[in-house]
This record gives structure tokens, C-alpha cells and sequence, in this order.
């Protein structure tokens, strides 16, 4: 069964400093974004009103009611209608910010203009109150009294523009009938006066015939009444101001009268109401409303032919009696027609002077839908968020952002972040930690101190060894830590039967290329001759070799000059070429290059001749280090190591996948290579928790002399623990040479990982 590992206290820490960066660039974007787009308060007084909104149905405007109204989200509707242009040019107007004399239309002509109007309408907002009938209109301005004022005249302008469209259509009726009665009241004047004069003059003159000049009077003023409705009828057309109820035809006359043209007047009536609709919220030049005024124009032309036909029928039997009247003595007829005359525009006058009337019955029971509920009375601060409340929104929104992405990362990142995961999922125990170090900062500490390293083009490979050069050093302990292991990994080893005193070949690899192998291997050579054994540190990386830089000396003749022939192994086997090193006890380690690079080095690993090599490099030295290239690369650890003793594997954490590391072991197992442990290279303590800030006394030089700690978080596994305690004991106790675990040369304390 898998084992499951719970995320603790420590591990949530060490995620969040891990993805420090992710969170924090989240953060600040979102704070930033937020601060950018977040508008200053330059309106920081605030006044309110409110208006309802009612739906009235007078008994004169069901018809209008029964064609346009549509309840539907009218408060959303009249909401817009009052943040338009065109009400905020009206409410400019009102308080004297625009000239009186400007237009809706005009917006359209002028950018400038428009600008303005957008920018004044940007001081007030309407916005309907959820689950009522009301709209709440706000004013915010820098001034409390301007606030005030601005709210109200929203107000009364909308109250009034909304009232008139309402009733537009009995308004311009009213005024197209008082048009008409003042012409007709002028033409019944001077009708009534020419008549008075000219029975004044004629008087004597006139005929007996007064019975049929009267009837035929009679007959003819009828006709003119009607001819006169029908002009009426076809001016009212022209001027596209069409009555309800058709109020003329009734005069036309029944032999006249075509129901084809009341339908056309009633669907003439019903598209100039639509029209008043769509101009609500649409303009002229708007798609529908261009549609309509295509099918207005379509009905007025046959609605005025249709009454052009009963006008020339009216008119052909006026002439007629006409005719018949003229038959009659002159100045009878005469007389005759200037009483007819007087009759018709008395009757016309009469009848507009009702339907004056009734427009103004119907204009007084106008509908008005929009009342006050409540004016503006004082204006308070703006209580809407600030541009820092909103960016302190925007951080805390970003840091939950910032949060999620870093687990969300973690989650699908597939590389071993933690020591516990690399001895669980590879069944495997650490023998190593190596913490980071800055070999920048050491290589500069070096250079200062030795003038002459400064030139050397390979300071920044020799400051990595720094088990040499800085021995009392916290890393140099995680080296000496490791050696202990690997001391613990001699004697029970060996398979001849004196293991504690048989020599012991170890392959130092790693996954891919750049994970500190080369430099552990160094520096572990180093600490292993501290104790006084013959080490020797082969470089069998025969692609990339780097051991020669490391100790400055030349990589040819080597390893590969004694397979093809060209050198014996006792001249390719030299000691470091730093006299120091023999001063401090080092003079047995030696140092194998890799020498001429070969075409195929795997077939180089695979010959015999290298097993006779490796064979008498036992005999010769305690301790052989292989230094060779990655497992997955290339196979030539997998050919090197099954020819050793033990495989170390060199892992940095966070560098290869899980799956690369599993993929290393298992082609090490293929060729069955023993693989003693992992050594956790280049450790960051906001990676895995472990940190190196605990201190302890050398007893010899008072210094505080630092030793690898790890948190909770970041412990051995108990199998772990428990193996490394059995080495502690067990080196303590014996070890090879009678040298013990505390080197004789350089006096320093051993520890281990668990310690």
C-alpha cells in the first residue's frame, strides 16, 4: 500500500515561500489594476431624489394606451431615458448651463457639444429601487447646494419631457384645430360683411324667386361644408396631424363616404402612434422608425387620393346646382352665393370651435405618469468606495489569487520538493544534505585573499571545493556528514572477508546534467583524505569532464590515454597540484582525469581493459570515487555502475521531475548497481524547511562552528533515522586504520542529518 504524507503547518510555510513570487507579483498586479482603473472622487457630495412611476389610463387615452403601452421593464427604460443626452441637454438648459435655443438634434452635428452635455450628464445617475415602482435619481458634485439643485431639475425636466410625450398627440391636435380656427373665423367675418353690403346696394333688385334660391342655397352651402371637411381632411393629412376618431367623414356625405378609407385613416392613426413609441428610445434614423415613416407615407398617398375622388364628385355636383342657381336673375344668384358662403364658414367655424373644446377637455385629463415621492432636501458626502479602499480590495483579491495559483503550481508542479518525498517514492534512504551555497561570494573571499587565484580562470571551480579551503565551514560538516555515511557504507559492503579493510569503489551520478555532482565528488575526495585514507577521484565522465579544473591540473594523459595504450596508469595517477594540500594531511589523494575524450565512451567502459584498471585501482587506494555523466542522458553510469560497490545519487530538489528521478533508479536497478543512498545537493531552506542556523561551540578554537538542522517539516523518515543512528554507533565504535570519525588532521566534529 502507497504511503500518504499529510501537509502540515510547516509545508503550507514552505509552499508559500517557495511561490513567494507567484503571490506576490499577483498581488501587486491586482492592487495596481485596481488603483489604475479606479476613478478619483472629484464629486465627493452626494444628493438624492426620488420619482414613482404609475401606469394611468384616462378614458381619452385608452386607445393611445391600447396601441403603445407596454409595461414590460419600464423603470430599466425610463431609468436610461434619463441618463440620455438629450434629457441632460434638457436639464443643462434648466439650470442655464446650455443655451435655451439648442436642440437634440444639434448633438449630433457638434463633437464638442456632445462632449460637454456627456460630461455634465456624467454628474447624475438614475437607477430604479429593486421591487418598486421607483427610480432613484443621485447628484454628485463638489459643491453640497449645486448637488441639491442638479438633483431637482433632473427631476422637474423629467417629470415635464415624460408628460409630453405621453401627450403629444393631443397637444398637436389642439394646435392644428386653434390654426384652423382663426382662419375660419377671419373667412366668417369678411363673409358676413361682403353679404351686408351687397343687399345694402341690391336690395330693390332682388327677385321674387326667394323659395328656390334659398333651397338652392341650401343644397350648395351643404356641399361646400362637405368640400370643405375634405379639404380639411386632406390638410390634415399633409401636415400629417390625423384625428382618433375621423372626425370629418361623417361630413363627406353617405353616397360618398368609402369605409376603405376610414380603415386607412384608422391605420394611419395607429402607425403616427407607433411612431411617438419608437421615438421613446430611438432616433429619426433609426431602422423601425424609417420602416414606419415609409408606410405612413404609403397610407397618406392613398388616403389623399381617396379623398380627392369624393372632392371632384362633391365639387361636379356643386357646379351643377351652381348652374342652376346662376339661371336664376343675376343679382339674386348673387346674393344667393354670399349667403351660402356666410352659411359654410359659419358652420365650419361652429363646428371647430367644438372640437376645440373637446381638445381641450381631453388636453386637461392628460396623463402624467411620474410623481414626486421625495425632492432633494440636503447633500451628504459621497459614501461610494475610494480609490484606496478599493485598491486595498484589489491586494486582498490579488493575495487570494496569489494563494490559489501557488498551490494550484505546487499541485502540478512533478518535481521532489522535499527530503521525505525522495525517500518515500524511491525507497531510498538520504546519506546527504548539502545546503547552498554562493560559490560567487567565495570565489570573490578567495580572490581577495590570494591575489594570484584572481587570474585563474578556474577560481570559480576550485571555491566549490570548499572542504579544502574552508574546512570549519557549515558546508564543509554536511561533507564530513556524508563520509560518515559512506564509512558506515564500507563496512558492511565489502563481499571479501576482511570488509573492513577492503577497498571501496562508489559511482557519483546524478539525473541530468548540473545537480553538483562533479563538486560533491570533489569534496567529499577531500574530506575522505582528511582522515588519512588513499583516496582516489576518477573522473569517468568521459563527454564533460570538470576534475581536472577543480584541482588545477591537465586533463590529458588520463584515463582514457591508458586504455588506448599511450600512458601507464602509475603517470596518469597524480596528486593535486596545490602544496597546501600536502601541508594539511591531503597528500594521498590522488587524482585520475578523464584524458583524451574518445569517440564512444561507452564502449570504453565496456571493455575488459576497464575492469583490469578498476581491479588494480583497488588494490592501490581505500576509497575510489567515480566521478561519471547523468544516468539519463547517456548510459555510461549505467555501465560504470554495475562494475562498483555502491551508486550515489547527487539530486537537487525542485531541478528533474519525479518521474526522471524514478526512471534513474530504475535503469540502475536494470544493471543491477547497488545504490547506497541520495545526497540533496543545493539545498534552499524555502524550498524544503531546512535551515543550517543552529550553532554549536568548537571546544578547540571557541569559534561557533554552524550544523545542518531540519524543521519538523523536513525530517528522515523513521527507517531513515533509525539507519542513521546505526551508523553513528557503529563509527563511533571501529573504524578502518584506527583513525575513527575524528580526523586527526583536522580536529573537527562529525554530524549526521539526524543529528
Amino acid at each position: 500500500m502507497a504511503q500518504t504524507y499529510e501537509l502540515n503547518l510547516r509545508d503550507y510555510l514552505r509552499i508559500l515561500r517557495k511561490r513567494h513570487r507567484v503571490i506576490l507579483t499577483l498581488t501587486l498586479l491586482c492592487g495596481a489594476a485596481t488603483f489604475l482603473v479606479t476613478p478619483r472622487k472629484e464629486s465627493p457630495w452626494e444628493a438624492g431624489a426620488t420619482v414613482k412611476l404609475t401606469h394611468h389610463s384616462s378614458v381619452a387615452s385608452l386607445f393611445v394606451d391600447a396601441v403603445t403601452w407596454s409595461w414590460g421593464d419600464d423603470l430599466a427604460t425610463q431609468s436610461r431615458i434619463i441618463g440620455s443626452l438629450p434629457m441632460a441637454l434638457a436639464v443643462g438648459q434648466a439650470l442655464g448651463h446650455f443655451p435655451p435655443d439648442l436642440a437634440a438634434a444639434d448633438l449630433a452635428d457638434s463633437e464638442e457639444l456632445s462632449a460637454r452635455v456627456a460630461a455634465f450628464k456624467g454628474q447624475y445617475d438614475a437607477e430604479p429601487v429593486a421591487g418598486t415602482s421607483l427610480i432613484r435619481i443621485t447628484a454628485r458634485t463638489s459643491d453640497p447646494e449645486q448637488s441639491v439643485r442638479l438633483a431637482n431639475a433632473v427631476v422637474d425636466t423629467f417629470i415635464r419631457e415624460h408628460t409630453y410625450e405621453r401627450n403629444r398627440q393631443i397637444i398637436e391636435t389642439r394646435k392644428f384645430i386653434e390654426s384652423q380656427l382663426d382662419e375660419y373665423r377671419q373667412r366668417l367675418k369678411d363673409s358676413e360683411g361682403e353679404l351686408t353690403r351687397f343687399k345694402q346696394q341690391h336690395l330693390t333688385s332682388l327677385s321674387l324667386h326667394d323659395e328656390e334660391m334659398a333651397r338652392l342655397n341650401e343644397d350648395i352651402g351643404a356641399y361646400d361644408r362637405r368640400i370643405s371637411a375634405v379639404e380639411s381632411l386632406i390638410a390634415s393629412l399633409e401636415n400629417r396631424v390625423v384625428s382618433a376618431d375621423s372626425m370629418y367623414l361623417d361630413l363627406i356625405g353617405s353616397e360618398t363616404q368609402d369605409p376603405g378609407l376610414v380603415e386607412l385613416n384608422n391605420e394611419l392613426v395607429e402607425l403616427q402612434l407607433e411612431r411617438q413609441r419608437l421615438l421613446y428610445l430611438q432616433t429619426d434614423s433609426s431602422p423601425e422608425v424609417e420602416a414606419n415613416e415609409q408606410r405612413v407615407r404609403a397610407l397618406v398617398q392613398h388616403l389623399v387620393a381617396g379623398y380627392r375622388e369624393a372632392l371632384d364628385y362633391l365639387g361636379a355636383r356643386r357646379d351643377e346646382l351652381v348652374r342652376k342657381l346662376e339661371s336664376l336673375p343675376e343679382n339674386d344668384a348673387h346674393a344667393a352665393r354670399l349667403a351660402r358662403e356666410v352659411r359654410v364658414n359659419e358652420d365650419t367655424y361652429t363646428l371647430l370651435r367644438q372640437r376645440h373644446q373637446e381638445a381641450l377637455i381631453k388636453e386637461a385629463d392628460k396623463v402624467q405618469e411620474v410623481t414626486v415621492v421625495e425632492y432633494a432636501a440636503e447633500a451628504k458626502p459621497d459614501s461610494s468606495p475610494g480609490v484606496w479602499v478599493r485598491s486595498l480590495a484589489g491586494l486582498v483579491v490579488g493575495l487570494l489569487l496569489g494563494l490559489v495559483a501557488a498551490f494550484v503550481l505546487e499541485t502540478l508542479d512533478t518535481s521532489i520538493d522535499t527530503i521525505e518525498d525522495v525517500e518515500a517514492y524511491l525507497q531510498v534512504p538520504v546519506v546527504g544534505i548539502i545546503p547552498h551555497f554562493d560559490v560567487q561570494e567565495i570565489a570573490g573571499r578567495l580572490a581577495a585573499e590570494r591575489p594570484a587565484l584572481g587570474r585563474d580562470p578556474n577560481l570559480r571551480h576550485y571555491a566549490s571545493v570548499i572542504a579544502r579551503h574552508d574546512k570549519r565551514s557549515h558546508i564543509a560538516e554536511t561533507y564530513r556528514t556524508l563520509r560518515t555515511n559512506m564509512q558506515f557504507a564500507r563496512l558492511h559492503g565489502g563481499d571479501g572477508p576482511s570488509a573492513a579493510s577492503s577497498a571501496s569503489v562508489f559511482l557519483i551520478t546524478s539525473s541530468s546534467p548540473g545537480e553538483g555532482k562533479t563538486t560533491t565528488a570533489a569534496n567529499l575526495a577531500v574530506v575522505l583524505a582528511q582522515t588519512g585514507k588513499r583516496v582516489l577521484l576518477f573522473d569517468c565522465d568521459m563527454r564533460h569532464p570538470k576534475v581536472n579544473k577543480f584541482f588545477g591540473i591537465d586533463r590529458a594523459p588520463g584515463f582514457t590515454d591508458v586504455m588506448m595504450g599511450a600512458a601507464q596508469l602509475d603517470e596518469v595517477v597524480r596528486p593535486t597540484s596545490d602544496p597546501a594540500l600536502a601541508a594539511e594531511g591531503l597528500d594521498r589523494l590522488r587524482i585520475l582525469t578523464s584524458g583524451t575524450l574518445p569517440p564512444h565512451p561507452a564502449e570504453i567502459l565496456m571493455s575488459p581493459r576497464f575492469d583490469e584498471v578498476l581491479s588494480r585501482l583497488r588494490e592501490r587506494f581505500d576509497v575510489i570515487l567515480l566521478d561519471s555523466p547523468p544516468v539519463l542522458p547517456v548510459t555510461d553510469a549505467a555501465i560504470a555502475g554495475s562494475k562498483v560497490d555502491g551508486v550515489i545519487v547527487v539530486h537537487q530538489l525542485g531541478r528533474v521531475s519525479r518521474n526522471a528521478l524514478r526512471r534513474t533508479k530504475t535503469l540502475l536497478d536494470n544493471v543491477q548497481a547497488r545504490i547506497w543512498g541520495i545526497v540533496l545537493n543545493d539545498l534552499r531552506s524555502n524550498v524544503t524547511g531546512y535551515t543550517v542556523e543552529s550553532t554549536y561551540a568548537d571546544p578547540e578554537s571557541g569559534a561557533e562552528a554552524t550544523r545542518p538542522r531540519r524543521s519538523a517539516a523536513s525530517a528522515p523518515s523513521p527507517a531513515a533515522a533509525a539507519w542513521v543512528g546505526n551508523v553513528w554507533s557503529a563509527v563511533r565504535g571501529r573504524s578502518p586504520h584506527g583513525n575513527g570519525d575524528r580526523s586527526a588532521t583536522d580536529g573537527s566534529n562529525e554530524t549526521h542529518p539526524g543529528a
